[in-house]
């Protein structure tokens, strides 16, 4: 469980309740209640839910996603499986818009200092990872559509993380 997920929890007291959805084993690993002693979390604020993201069965549905870290590990045509999964998961919910804040290292344009760390990464990614990669503003924006999805805001936060927030098309 990352610390963003504490930081929204902790910011915005009116969400009474936090989703971690992951992979059986480390599910697993969150539920140790020393994590959470450590960290000074209530227990009673987070949901645990195992599964695969490829599969909008196992996905709970929610109105808000945060995706850190993720869709970067996955070729072009496995994203859209993620997103489309996600928007999937969501389509009995009438009237509720679903967002999706991805966090990840997003290739600006000019040659700035984050710029040659997420080029250093994204020859990294590819090493580690068949076909994973890092991605521009408009890459993502291609990406979110295929999905369903329209790309709102890109909110850059901190070198070389930025946010892109984005909606469900109707």
């Amino acid at each position: 469980m990352n610390n963003i997920n504490t930081q929204i929890l902790e910011s915005y007291p009116s969400i009474q309740q936090g989703i971690v959805f992951d992979l059986p084993h480390v599910i697993d690993q969150f539920k140790n209640g020393e994590e959470f002693e450590l960290r000074k979390i209530h227990k009673d604020k987070w949901n645990f839910v195992s599964g695969n993201v490829f599969d909008s069965s196992a996905i709970p549905s929610a109105d808000a996603y945060v995706l850190k870290h993720i869709l970067h590990n996955f070729d072009d045509s496995q994203c859209v499986k993620i997103l489309s999964s996600i928007r999937e998961a969501n389509e009995n919910q009438k009237g509720k818009s679903t967002t999706i804040f991805i966090i990840d290292h997003i290739i600006l344009p000019g040659g700035s200092l984050s710029n040659w760390q997420t080029h250093a990464l994204d020859v990294i990614m590819a090493i580690l990872f068949e076909n994973a990669r890092e991605r521009t503003q408009d890459e993502y924006k291609q990406l979110l559509k295929k999905a369903g999805f329209e790309l709102k805001q890109m909110y850059p936060i901190q070198a070389p993380d930025s946010i892109i927030e984005a909606i469900v098309i109707h």
